[in-house]
């Protein structure tokens, strides 16, 4: 009976961890290049674009309108999440001259409009059950 007991508890508390995190990206403008996503759990790692202390990195073929990810099993947390969409493929945030974005981002909450946030402002909890995050990329030069 002990290992019954053990053999349930291991699975209850496996699962208990992890869930599913969906990320639906709106607004994409065109299917160039990548949607570069950065998910964090670490503000400093956040403010710094830290590539070496993300928690995960995905690069997808972007696809104009909607895309969804979604990570089977993540584990439950805090995080917060940039989305770069690298449309000539440089692995860049390029900006021009003053500044201004040549390129589509997001942050989770959808917080960054006039400026880069926090990691207090984009951050969400991801729960055991699953969670969705809907994201819209903002561009600065219109296409």
């Amino acid at each position: 009976m002990k290992y019954v007991f053990s053999f349930f508890t291991l699975v209850y508390f496996s699962t208990a961890y992890a869930g599913d995190l969906q990320v639906t990206v709106n607004n994409i403008h065109n299917d160039k290049g990548y949607l570069l996503v950065s998910i964090y759990n670490d503000a400093t790692a956040f403010k710094n674009e830290n590539v070496n202390n993300m928690h995960t990195y995905i690069a997808i073929p972007a696809k104009t309108d909607t895309q969804t990810i979604t990570l089977h099993d993540f584990p439950i947390g805090t995080y917060a999440i940039s989305i770069l969409h690298d449309e000539n493929k440089n692995n860049q945030f390029n900006m021009d001259k003053q500044g201004t974005p040549l390129e589509g981002y997001a942050y989770s909450n959808n917080v960054g409009l006039t400026s880069t946030p926090t990691y207090e402002q984009a951050a969400f909890k991801h729960q055991q059950d699953n969670t969705s995050v809907d994201m819209k990329l903002l561009y600065s030069v219109k296409p």
